[in-house]
């Protein structure tokens, strides 16, 4: 995936990313804090430090915990993600989410979290390069990563890039689908608004491209989950399709233009 070198364009992010911290993505318990900073080296003491903020709901104060953390040992990534994530809620502190987000990935580059918050500075701060950089960063080193691929489908899309943008919402779906479990806690909650959302991408991208009868059928197949996830998108999506098949009416294809109907459900 490369970026478009032309006129530089806003970076669109999806409504669905959000700034995630360690604390709701990594730390399933305590222990498991304790453990993944231990094997990664950092000081007893800013463990201690850092387990704070699991009782702390100050914002204020949580980012002063944090500081110290990260004051007590600089290899302290959970410290530096959360504390990135705190200045992600900051107007003008973009700058420094970045750097510390640079640095807990040069210390665990499979970690999605980091990756995440980048794509919500660097889009911030309409860096184009970095933003890609940083998409390709999180599809190679997390392959399993569904929102990795959505987030690329999406950023190709507004691009124009529609053909390269295929492979990208497909995996996305596939991977969406096979969520389940506590690996992605705060996506498996929401995994048919997700599988929804690129539904919607997949429908619309065929659309646009030409290739109504793709569009039809998969609207066809999945507008059940689109309706029960959001009914207003389903709407919208099939006044996309109706537009669509009306390419179809005419005398040569005729048939195909009265089966759609019937699929779409607007002719007995």
């Amino acid at each position: 995936m490369e970026e478009k070198k032309k006129k530089k364009k806003k970076i669109v992010l999806s409504c669905l990313i959000f700034v995630l911290s360690a604390i709701t993505l990594s730390a399933t318990t305590e222990q498991t804090l304790r453990t993944n900073l231990t094997n990664a080296g950092v000081k007893k003491a800013s463990i201690d430090e850092y387990i704070k903020i699991l009782t702390n709901n100050n914002i204020t104060e949580v980012e002063k915990i944090l500081n110290n953390a990260i004051k007590l040992d600089p290899k302290n990534y959970y410290a530096k993600e959360d504390l990135a994530a705190v200045y992600l809620t900051q107007n003008g502190k973009e700058n420094e989410a970045v750097k510390l987000l640079e640095e807990a990935l040069k210390v665990d580059s499979k970690n999605h979290v980091p990756y995440i918050n980048l794509l919500q500075a660097y889009a911030r701060l309409n860096k184009g390069k970095e933003y890609v950089d940083t998409l390709n960063g999180l599809v190679n080193n997390i392959p399993e990563y569904p929102d990795g691929y959505r987030l690329a489908g999406i950023f190709l899309l507004n691009n124009k890039k529609n053909e390269e943008a295929i492979p990208y919402i497909e995996k996305a779906v596939e991977l969406y689908s096979k969520l389940s479990g506590d690996t992605y806690p705060e996506l498996t909650p929401n995994k048919n608004l997700l599988l929804a959302d690129s539904y919607a991408l997949e429908i619309t991208n065929y659309a646009e491209m030409g290739r109504h009868q793709r569009a039809i059928d998969l609207f066809s197949t999945r507008r059940s989950t689109i309706k029960n996830v959001s009914p207003e998108t389903e709407e919208k999506l099939l006044e996309v399709v109706k537009k669509s098949n009306e390419t179809f009416n005419k005398s040569a294809t005729k048939k195909v233009y009265d089966s759609n109907l019937k699929k779409l459900g607007l002719k007995k």
